[in-house]
């Protein structure tokens, strides 16, 4: 941790343990998980933040969020002039599971984004998370927005209620209209050290199985 901003840019070198679960929260965890060339860079605010914010008075929460707002603008500056498009705080709870998808707020920020509407979207997110969980523990991971025109939100999982195998999958994208469940089994396993390409949705399901088998 950068003892003087309070941020946190974990890396694959992290020993995956529970004290820094407890820094970082379930989502980041899983952001680690991910080979970094398949994934936007991220950072995080600890939950040791949102632990000072929920036991500050009200008086002093919004003083404390805007501090913190000025701490992510500056760590987003590193992100580079590549990762333009805006930016994204997501909910990392400490205890969260599958059942809770979907549960606590992120909000995404447009490319011209400042202070103010950073400490707004940690306000929001901060208070619909004490009322929604107020024995839980929160982290923000932050990462660039992925935008364009050509931007889908979807979900790929092999999940206990999809799937009876670890290589049985379910796609849902709902832009495209797209629900598709598939076999990873026979793909060849994605190259951790590189990018995932595709140029169009045939390639898009290949380039799944191949994280799949991966």
């Amino acid at each position: 941790m950068d003892k003087k901003s309070r941020l946190l840019w974990p890396t694959s070198s992290n020993k995956l343990d529970s004290s820094l679960l407890l820094s970082i929260g379930q989502k980041a965890i899983g952001l680690l998980r991910i080979p970094e060339p398949w994934r936007p860079p991220f950072f995080v605010l600890p939950t040791e933040v949102y632990f000072d914010w929920q036991n500050a008075s009200e008086e002093r929460r919004s003083p404390l969020a805007e501090s913190s707002s000025a701490t992510i603008a500056e760590g987003a500056a590193r992100f580079g002039v590549e990762w333009n498009g805006g930016l994204i705080l997501r909910s990392s709870a400490v205890t969260e599971s599958l059942n809770d998808r979907g549960a606590y707020d992120s909000r995404s920020l447009s490319a011209d984004y400042d202070e103010v509407s950073i400490k707004n979207a940690l306000l929001e997110i901060y208070a619909q998370f004490n009322q929604a969980s107020p024995d839980n523990h929160l982290a923000i991971v932050v990462q660039p927005f992925v935008a364009g025109p050509r931007r889908y939100i979807g979900h790929i999982s092999n999940e206990r209620r999809v799937s009876k195998t670890v290589n049985q999958w379910m796609l849902e994208c709902p832009d495209l209209e797209w629900v598709e469940r598939f076999n990873s089994q026979r793909s060849r396993a994605a190259d951790p050290r590189d990018k995932l390409t595709a140029t169009n949705v045939k390639g898009l399901l290949t380039t799944f199985k191949s994280i799949g088998r991966w």
